[in-house]
C-alpha cells in the first residue's frame, strides 16, 4: 500500500494513528520500531513525494485503548515527534499532546489541515456487560454521570480558535472515528457529550468546509452525520494498510459499503467544479469506495431534503425496493421485506426474513443519494446497519 500511495504522488500524506504497533513501554523498543518504518522502502518512497504531517493512536501512544492512563506518554511524544522531524522548539514540542494545523493555498482555495490528538487526554472508557449483539465491541457509552474528556481543555480551546480561521475545505485528522454510531468500538460514540460538543462547536464557531478524515478499524467505510443547524459532516475512514477486518463493525450512519481488506484514502480537490472527489483504493490502487462531496454541500443554509423514499435502492441486503401502499411503505429485497410508517423524517417498521424479524428504520440523506438504516434483531435494539444507495446516484460507487 505504500508503494501504491507512492505511486498516486500525492502532495500530503496524513497518517492517523498506528503508524507502528509499539505497545510497549520500553522507550527502546519503541524507537526501535519506528526506526524499522524509516528503513521501509514503500515509506521512503512516499516521504520522497509527499509531505507528511501525523497524529498518533493507541498503538503508536504505547499500548492498546489507552488514553491519559499510558504514564509514558511524555517520553513517548518525544519519539513520535523525532520521527515526524518536528522541529526543535516548535510549539507542538512545548505544549502537552500531539495536535496541530497549517494552512495550504491561497485566496478561495485556502485548505485547512487539523490533526487532533485523540489519546492524550483522554479518560477511561467502560466495557459493556453484556453486548447486545455479538458483533459489536465490547464498550458502551458513558453515562452522564461518568468522566468524559477527549480533547482536554487546552485543545478544545485551541480548536475553537482554529475553526475561527478562514478557509474553504477543512480536512479534521483523527485517529478514531467521529461520525460512527455507537457500535461497541473505541470511537467518540463511547464518549457522547465530547461527540456532541464537537457538533456543537462546528454550529457555533459557523466553520463549514469541514470533513472529517478517520482510522483504527481496519475497514474502510464512510459515515454521515445529518441534524438540524448542521450541514452534512462526513467521516471517510480508510483503515489499515495491511490489515483487514471481516466483517465491518456495525454503524448505522453508514453509507455504502465497508470494505475491509487492505485499503488507503485519497482525496482530490477539483477547484473549478468546486468538488471533494474521494477514494479508498486497494493495494493494486482499484477503487473500491467512490465518493464525490460538492464544496456547496458543506455549508449552513436552510436544511431542504430531496429525493423520495419509493422507488430502488442497492443495499446491504441486496436490492430494497419501497412502494408505498396507503399510509405505509413497503419493502423487499431477496430474502424478506419490510412494512413501515414515516415517523417525523424517517421511516419505522419491522422487517421479517422467513422464521426472522425485528424492528428497522430508515431515512432519506438530504441529497437524495443515500439510505441511513438500522435494524435490530427480534426485541433487541436499533444497532445494526442496513445502508441503501440509489444505483445512479452521482459520484458514487460501492
Amino acid at each position: 500500500m505504500l508503494d501504491r500511495l507512492a505511486a498516486e504522488k500525492p502532495e500530503l500524506y496524513l497518517a492517523l494513528g498506528d503508524n507502528i504497533y509499539g505497545d510497549t513501554k520500553d522507550m527502546g523498543v519503541l524507537r526501535m520500531k519506528y526506526r524499522r518504518l524509516t528503513r521501509q522502502p514503500g515509506w521512503q518512497a512516499l516521504t520522497k513525494v509527499a509531505r507528511v504531517m501525523g497524529t498518533w493512536d493507541d498503538h503508536d501512544y504505547g499500548a492498546d485503548d489507552s488514553g491519559i492512563n499510558y504514564k509514558p506518554r511524555k517520553a513517548s511524544k518525544e519519539i513520535f515527534l523525532d520521527f515526524f522531524d518536528e522541529p526543535a522548539g516548535s510549539e507542538r514540542r512545548k505544549r502537552e499532546g500531539v495536535y496541530t494545523s497549517t494552512i495550504l493555498g491561497e485566496g478561495d482555495r485556502k485548505v485547512q489541515i487539523l490533526m487532533l490528538d485523540l489519546r492524550s487526554f483522554r479518560s477511561a472508557i467502560a466495557k459493556a456487560k453484556p453486548k447486545a449483539y455479538p458483533e459489536l465491541g465490547g464498550y458502551r457509552p458513558l453515562r452522564d454521570d461518568e468522566e468524559q474528556v477527549m480533547l482536554g481543555e487546552a485543545q478544545w480551546k485551541w480548536l475553537e480558535g482554529e475553526l475561527q480561521k478562514p478557509a474553504a475545505v477543512r480536512l479534521i485528522g483523527l485517529s478514531t472515528q467521529l461520525g460512527t454510531a455507537h457500535n461497541g468500538y473505541e470511537a467518540w460514540a463511547n464518549l457522547p457529550k465530547e461527540q456532541e460538543r464537537f457538533l456543537k462547536l462546528l454550529e457555533k464557531t459557523k466553520s463549514e468546509g469541514v470533513v472529517l478524515l478517520s482510522g483504527d478499524t481496519h475497514w474502510a467505510e464512510v459515515s454521515l452525520i445529518e441534524r438540524p443547524g448542521l450541514y452534512p459532516l462526513y467521516d471517510l475512514t480508510s483503515s489499515s494498510l495491511n490489515q483487514k477486518w471481516d466483517p465491518a463493525g456495525a454503524n448505522p450512519n453508514r453509507i455504502g459499503k465497508a470494505y475491509t481488506k487492505a485499503n488507503a484514502g485519497i482525496m482530490d480537490i477539483d477547484w473549478e467544479k468546486r468538488v471533494l472527489k474521494t477514494r479508498i483504493i486497494d493495494q493494486w490502487g482499484a477503487s473500491r469506495i467512490a465518493l464525490e462531496i460538492p464544496l456547496a454541500e458543506l455549508k449552513f443554509r436552510k436544511a431542504t431534503r430531496v429525493g423520495k423514499f419509493e422507488g430502488e435502492w442497492e443495499s446491504s441486503f441486496g436490492l430494497l425496493k419501497i412502494a408505498k401502499e396507503g399510509d405505509r411503505w413497503i419493502g423487499t429485497y431477496p430474502n424478506g421485506k419490510c412494512a413501515l410508517r414515516k415517523v417525523g423524517e424517517a421511516f419505522e417498521g419491522q422487517w421479517t426474513d422467513k422464521a426472522k424479524g425485528g424492528k428497522c428504520r430508515f431515512k432519506v440523506t438530504r441529497c437524495g443519494r443515500f439510505l441511513q438504516g438500522a435494524y435490530g434483531r427480534g426485541e433487541g435494539p436499533l444497532s445494526l446497519p442496513w445502508p441503501g444507495w440509489r444505483k445512479d446516484a452521482r459520484g458514487v460507487k460501492f
